[in-house]
């Protein structure tokens, strides 16, 4: 359902419109007839009119229904007006009051009631514990401080939405003081009916929006996976979204079953699968301001690549610009010969014509200008660096800059800098398209930004399958850890190969499957349904090489784990290779997951591993495992084998794990990945 009557209604009502300055309905009303172009009504029933705006006793007594009614009363009074609005045939209710699910469990009882109430009538509610909608266009503002407190930012191409109110309103005051331009902004507060994925999908509509900010706490159960459709239909529509989460850690945490659990925290699920989805994922709030500037002002232009121009006159901000460009994975590489000579025979003699070009503090506008035209077809993106000194450099190279990169059709950010000069650059150069920053690391970062939203995304395949000898193996399961021939037996079911192993049940069955496998060395490991990290139990003994060594280590194990095991797997042992862990689970808020790392026992410590939607498929697989850190010893780096598309293959494979209704977590650790291929020697599932 369109959320039009929030941002375009006819008419508004305020429900619980005061004359006491400092109220919530005194302050909405205020606001509102200040800006609002529509039909205004007050409703109390203690008054006749209210700044000037006539009162009824109730939302029935009407002359019409309103397309918007705006709620400023206590809790518990709430309900009864949300039933009254969708009896009366309101299409849309904001409830601005507090004391819901924020205070405990009988505010939560309450939410979930006005909740109810509104689906039962088909209506949209937005809140509760909120401060509604900013649309200077229609001019619904339900923002209650006044304009003295909260200066409104100008008009523009950035839509914001944020689950907080406090830091909404803080938001817009940065954009005003930036001069950052904002289109609509909403604050959905408790989020007991309309959520982000709701107001992306709205703000996608929109023409004039090019950017979308987000501020974000925590996502409802189930709820994940609408946001990612949402930020991906933006993202297909031309629009980029840029999200900023509170609430990244947690205090303490549930005991985990397996290290798949404990490295899928929430926070990294969130960030790994909004930036599959096409979103940028910044870690503070100048950031966020940083980034929708560049966004709103050049989102529409797509860098080729990472290459970034750096001009500047001055060599300590160029090369704090250089070191701040190559910390956000851009590049900076020198300019090709013949560009250095011909800046070589037009610019003075004591330019420095690498990357940065370093024009030195003699350098005038027509240097700027010479070094844009000849270089800037050679890079991506520029960044130019500029300290304003009139006696050489004024504000005109704000003009030059701005006509450089619209004539070369790249995307660009300055940073200006000498007082009050370069604030009028500033200026300027924002109203003709071109982002400004006052430092040189703020000007990278946005660049940063504007490159990641504009990498290509992939789409999973939602048709595939779990082959069906894998599911039967894992329905005829009781709950809790599948046992460990049984979960091996289902990866190789998956077309992922497994080491060869044998199950044995007495130190002589040892000594047969030793025979049996006939590799030359083996390990033996400790089996059970209560052995989740064989490593961390002394469960595992390596490098043996008879029959009766297999015995011997299956006596030791035995005597060692008292009771726990019930068996040991005789497996061949895989020499070299890189060892790298595969997971899946189920999580609460996106659903089923994925993901793939390096590190083996130290995967905990190293933390270097990617999370992804599931099923996965070879396209998001190889994303995510080219997005490691690692990538480089993954590529074949000192010899070592080309593990990319291999790691990648049994994370597509092992992914479609998680469709399983009863799988709850998986955690192949180690995979080895050998010049051969991936071998996996571990495998644990846990099944509810």
């Amino acid at each position: 359902m369109s959320l039009d009557a929030f941002f375009r209604p006819s008419s508004i009502a305020v429900v619980g419109a005061s004359r006491r300055p400092g109220t919530f309905g005194h302050e909405i009303l205020r606001n509102l007839k200040a800006s609002y172009k529509g039909r205004l009504y007050a409703v109390n029933p203690k008054y006749e009119e209210v700044l000037g705006v006539k009162s009824y006793p109730s939302l029935t007594s009407l002359p019409e229904v309103p397309d918007l009614v705006v709620v400023a009363v206590r809790a518990e009074a709430a309900v009864g007006v949300v039933e009254e609005a969708g009896r009366a045939g309101a299409r849309g209710v904001i409830v601005v009051s507090g004391g819901f699910a924020e205070t405990g469990p009988q505010g939560e009882r309450l939410e979930e009631e006005l909740a109810s109430v509104a689906r039962r009538h088909g209506i949209r509610l937005v809140g509760p514990n909120c401060i509604g909608v900013y649309d200077p266009v229609s001019g619904v503002d339900t923002f209650f401080l006044p304009r003295e407190r909260m200066p409104r930012p100008p008009r523009g191409y950035v839509s914001l939405v944020s689950q907080s109110g406090a830091f909404l309103t803080t938001l817009m005051e940065w954009a005003a003081m930036e001069g950052l331009g904002v289109y609509r902004a909403i604050n959905i507060g408790n989020k007991a009916d309309v959520d982000e994925a709701d107001v992306i999908e709205y703000y996608t509509g929109d023409e004039a929006t090019r950017a979308i900010g987000v501020y974000i706490e925590g996502v409802k159960p189930g709820a994940g996976p609408r946001l990612l459709d949402a930020i991906q239909g933006a993202r297909d529509a031309g629009k980029h979204v840029v999200l900023l989460k509170g609430g990244r850690t947690r205090a303490g945490g549930r005991a985990t079953m397996s290290h798949t659990a404990s490295l899928a925290g929430d926070y990294r699920v969130f960030k790994d699968l909004v930036e599959e989805a096409g979103a940028a994922v910044v870690e503070d709030p100048i950031h966020l301001i940083d980034s929708l500037k560049i966004l709103g002002m050049q989102g529409h232009r797509s860098p080729r690549g990472a290459r970034v121009l750096v001009v500047t006159n001055a060599g300590g901000p160029g090369v704090i610009a250089t070191d701040s460009l190559e910390a956000e994975g851009l590049q900076v590489p020198p300019p090709p010969q013949d560009v250095v000579e011909r800046l070589r025979g037009k610019l003075p003699p004591i330019a420095s014509l690498g990357n940065p070009i370093d024009l030195t503090g003699g350098a005038t506008n027509r240097d700027y200008q010479v070094a844009l035209e000849e270089a800037l077809d050679s890079y991506d993106m520029a960044l130019i660096v500029a300290p304003l000194q009139p006696a050489t450099v004024d504000r005109e190279l704000a003009w030059i800059i701005a006509e450089k990169l619209h004539k070369a059709r790249k995307p660009g950010a300055a940073v200006t800098l000498g007082g009050d000069e370069g604030k009028e650059a500033s200026s300027i150069l924002e109203s003709l398209g071109v982002p400004a920053y006052p430092f040189p690391h703020r000007a990278a970062r946005a660049l940063a930004t504007l490159y990641k939203v504009h990498q290509p995304t992939c789409r999973g395949d939602d048709k595939v399958e779990l082959p069906s000898k894998a599911a039967r193996i894992l329905d005829s399961q009781p709950p809790g850890k599948v046992p460990d021939m049984d979960a091996l037996q289902v990866i190789e079911a998956l077309g992922i190969p497994a080491a060869k192993s044998c199950l044995a049940r007495s130190p002589e069955e040892a000594a047969e499957c030793y025979k049996r496998l006939n590799t030359g060395r083996v390990v033996v490991k400790a089996a059970g349904r209560r052995i989740i990290h064989k490593t961390d139990v002394g469960g595992v003994v390596l490098g043996i090489t008879s029959p009766e060594e297999a015995a011997r280590a299956y006596k030791d194990l035995e005597a060692r784990l008292q009771g726990a095991m019930e068996g040991a797997l005789v497996q061949e042992m895989i020499q070299g290779g890189l060892e790298a862990i595969v997971g899946a689970r189920k999580d609460q808020g996106f659903g089923p997951i994925a993901l793939a790392g390096l590190g083996g026992v130290l995967v905990e410590v190293l933390r270097d591993y990617k999370i992804t939607r599931a099923p996965a498929g070879m396209c998001r697989a190889l994303k995510a495992v080219k997005g490691l850190k690692s990538r480089r010893i993954l590529e074949g780096y000192r010899g070592l084998p080309d593990s990319v598309e291999h790691l990648a293959h049994v994370l597509s494979k092992a992914s479609l794990l998680a469709l399983h209704p009863r799988v709850e977590e998986v955690d192949l650790n180690p995979v080895i990945l050998t010049s051969q291929g991936p071998v996996v020697v571990d495998a644990r599932i846990i099944l509810s």
